[in-house]
């Protein structure tokens, strides 16, 4: 991936998103991850798969039973897509990103030479007074088992993302030389349905910097 090929992706996001825009935008080119309480993340992947112009295959490859984002054809380069918040419900700034599965990640870059990460950070604005939730709760209709079940045992809900004014874009080259610099996390952790979880790597970004800076 190259700069201008960053920029050209990166130019297409805007500068605001709108939660209920973009969800309904989702909802309405059925997009299926519209449900997503983390709409973001899932915003930025559509926004890329409907403007994409040749560049990506969409999905990406499965490697060791993961499915990248996307894989960029004209390096050969798996590519994961992540959305990350300048800061967090009390104003605390979080320099960690979970990326992808440790194992499919070793495997991506034994076969092609690296993954790509493409980070669009932003400043969000919560929903402090829950009618956010609401909204997105009504156009879902009926609960999902999972929710039903979090209900039941009074598990906290977290904030949704009501508006993020988009700030800046990273593109991050991870191969043999810096992989070593990725923290893990998940290990042991059990999924709703009593699964264990695969672990997966964090990239800290005191450790490891872009290869490419956008600033919106």
């Amino acid at each position: 991936m190259n700069l201008n090929e960053l920029l050209h992706y990166a130019g297409l996001f805007g500068e605001v998103w709108d939660g209920k825009e973009a969800i309904l935008d989702m909802k309405n080119n059925n997009y299926n991850q519209w449900k997503q309480m983390e709409w973001a993340g899932f915003y930025l992947q559509y926004v890329i798969q409907t403007y994409n112009e040749n560049h990506f295959l969409i999905p990406g490859k499965t490697i060791n039973k993961t499915t990248f984002d996307a894989h960029w054809i004209s390096s050969n380069t798996p590519i994961d897509v992540k959305f990350h918040s300048n800061f967090d419900t009390k104003g605390k700034h979080n320099r960690r990103i979970p990326l992808n599965d440790c194992l499919a990640m070793d495997e991506a870059i034994d076969t092609y030479g690296s993954v790509g990460i493409i980070v669009l950070f932003g400043d969000p604005v919560y929903d402090e007074s829950g009618e956010f939730k609401l909204w997105h709760d009504n156009i879902k209709g009926e609960k999902s088992n999972y929710v039903k079940q979090a209900e039941l045992e009074n598990k906290n809900s977290r904030l949704r993302k009501v508006l993020i004014n988009l700030t800046h874009t990273h593109y991050y080259s991870i191969d043999e030389d810096n992989i070593q610099l990725l923290d893990g996390f998940q290990k042991g952790m059990v999924n709703s349905n009593g699964n264990l979880r695969n672990e997966k790597y964090m990239l800290d970004m005191n450790k490891i910097a872009p290869k490419f800076i956008y600033e919106i």
